[in-house]
């Protein structure tokens, strides 16, 4: 985290669907930059998760502004920026909310997220398989400890506890999704490919969505989601250890987990809002559903 970024500091990721009293999808912490910024990957991957995996689209500063310039692994510097789930081109550009008959729809929770197999992001990276260890249930977590030998985080080889990524909690979704496909040994939410060796502290916070595992370039960081001025301070952005043998779709699936709950402003605002992944009837659930601002706080 930089010096002198004041730890209040927030940045809005906004639909352009929707008033500008109701359209915040997103408010992240301004960790990334000196002036108070974030991201521009892990901006646009949130947004575009979200909404049906459409890492085709892009962020503007203005409601139906251009595309940012800044590099993916750049920070976006400002309060506000707008996330549109298309190409780019100069004859689509994204219409003022007033102008558009249906907004994009999104999806509002996890339960109902579906993993995007056969389309992950390409600025995802794989991790190197090969000294993944061959485990059993029953040595599952000395397979673990033997493969990572620290904390991935700190590198430290005191008070380690084996991690699962995506946690045992979500073994429903994990089965309903096939998750176990990616698995080198046991075909379940157990295997060695999704799980890390962390220090006991980190692994409680990591369970409490407090950070997550985000790419920068072909490695992987931790990236601060809450506003304790301790953990930003001390890990924020920095590089782990080696992960040989987790698999990268357990990261997108614990990234995932971690920012829906982020939706939570926008869920709450009393507007109607059109949604994915919900009880449709004979609806057309891939254009999304209209719900009522009650509804949707609810949720």
């Amino acid at each position: 985290i930089y010096s002198g970024v004041p730890l209040n500091r927030k940045v809005r990721l906004r639909h352009p669907g929707y008033p500008s009293s109701k359209n915040t999808l997103f408010l992240f912490n301004a960790y990334d930059h000196p002036h108070g910024g974030i991201r521009k990957l892990f901006a646009l991957t949130a947004c575009a998760l979200v909404a049906g995996h459409t890492w085709h689209g892009y962020l503007s500063r203005e409601e139906a502004g251009q595309p940012v310039t800044e590099e993916n692994n750049d920070a976006l510097v400002g309060d506000n920026f707008f996330f549109h789930n298309h190409t780019y081109t100069e004859s689509n550009i994204q219409e003022p909310c007033s102008c558009i008959s249906q907004p994009y729809p999104i999806y509002t929770e996890f339960a109902s997220w579906p993993f995007p197999h056969d389309n992950m992001p390409s600025w995802w990276p794989s991790i190197d398989p090969l000294t993944a260890p061959v485990a059993t249930i029953s040595d599952i977590s000395m397979a673990v400890k033997a493969r990572d030998m620290s904390c991935r985080i700190t590198g430290s080889t005191e008070a380690g506890d084996t991690a699962h990524i995506v946690p045992v909690r979500e073994n429903g979704w994990f089965e309903d999704q096939n998750m176990f496909e990616y698995s080198d040994d046991l075909r379940s939410i157990n295997s060695a490919g999704n799980q890390l060796l962390l220090k006991c502290d980190l692994h409680r916070t990591h369970e409490q969505l407090k950070w997550v595992i985000f790419p920068h370039g072909q490695n992987y960081v931790y990236y601060a989601l809450d506003s304790s001025v301790e953990l930003a301070a001390l890990y924020h952005q920095r590089a782990l250890r080696p992960i040989h043998g987790v698999k990268s779709e357990y990261l997108l699936a614990a990234f995932a987990r971690a920012i829906f709950p982020k939706l939570s402003e926008f869920l709450r605002s009393s507007v109607d809002k059109y949604l994915l992944g919900v009880e449709v009837g004979n609806e057309d659930s891939t254009k999304g559903v209209k719900k009522d601002g009650a509804w949707c706080a609810e949720r």
